[in-house]
């Protein structure tokens, strides 16, 4: 079932309001200043920040401004800082990472609402612990700073449990797929990379590497489905950016269900 998004999102170029369509194109854009304002929904628990690229946040007030440019080879493109967070917290003990942002593909940009994590928050004594962030390739130690003020600091009303109440869910996702195929455990719009789990361990998914989709000009990965791949290579360094994997996916077709 399709997750409920607490809030709304518009995209406004040049001061002006940018209609969304169903996949959220909104348009070929020219080198400008472009913003996304996001509205909570009444009665939603929802706190926005802004993310640099080493994953440190910093609170934001549900407006960011993004630079329109042309990059080295002449192409239209969004300023890398082009996208916010926004925490939701419900009950019992749920969170969710939203990500917001404006993906630019090829000269086309896209307004992007996504889940990139969803986790259960438990009491330890005195913290606020989160096991799914205890994953090697999902640890982040600021944001889980983050929601545990949050959580002290505002009338939150739900009912944390305690850690004794937590069970490890996590089942072999490896154990009935064929040779050469992998499940997709991340995707970002706004970073346009993905990552598989696979028999080698957790690939990478290069944005040159996204399979094409015959609905949409813009490629992208679902997190939960199967893909192919060719076969699996050193991660390959890249200026600018920060890695934390080892290995990278060549070759990805994504398997029919």
């Amino acid at each position: 079932m399709k997750a409920q998004i607490p809030f709304t999102a518009e995209v406004k170029y040049e001061g002006h309001i940018l209609l969304e369509k169903s996949d959220g194109f909104v348009g070929r854009l020219l080198p400008g200043k472009a913003t996304i304002e996001v509205n909570p929904e009444p009665g939603n628990s929802v706190f926005a920040f802004n993310v640099n690229k080493n994953k440190n946040l910093s609170e934001n007030l549900f407006k960011k401004n993004i630079a329109i440019y042309k990059n080295g080879n002449g192409v239209v493109v969004a300023d890398s800082q082009n996208s916010f967070i926004l925490l939701e917290f419900f009950e019992p003990n749920n969170l969710k990472v939203w990500e917001v942002s404006l993906t630019g593909w090829r000269g086309n940009f896209y307004l992007k609402k996504q889940i990139l994590h969803s986790a259960f928050l438990f009491f330890g004594g005195t913290s606020i612990l989160i096991p799914y962030f205890k994953h090697p390739l999902r640890k982040w130690p600021q944001l889980c700073s983050v929601v545990e003020d949050l959580v002290y600091a505002t009338d939150l009303a739900f009912t944390i449990p305690s850690i004794e109440k937590y069970e490890d869910g996590r089942k072999c996702d490896m154990c009935d797929l064929p040779s050469h195929a992998g499940r997709v455990v991340f995707f970002s719009w706004a970073r346009m990379f993905g990552a598989i789990e696979c028999a080698e361990g957790v690939a990478m998914v290069h944005s040159s590497e996204l399979p094409k989709r015959p609905w949409t000009q813009i490629p992208y990965l679902k997190v939960g489905e199967i893909v192919h791949y060719d076969h699996v290579e050193p991660t390959k360094p890249r200026a600018g950016k920060v890695n934390t994997f080892s290995i990278e996916a060549i070759g990805i077709t994504p398997l029919a269900p």
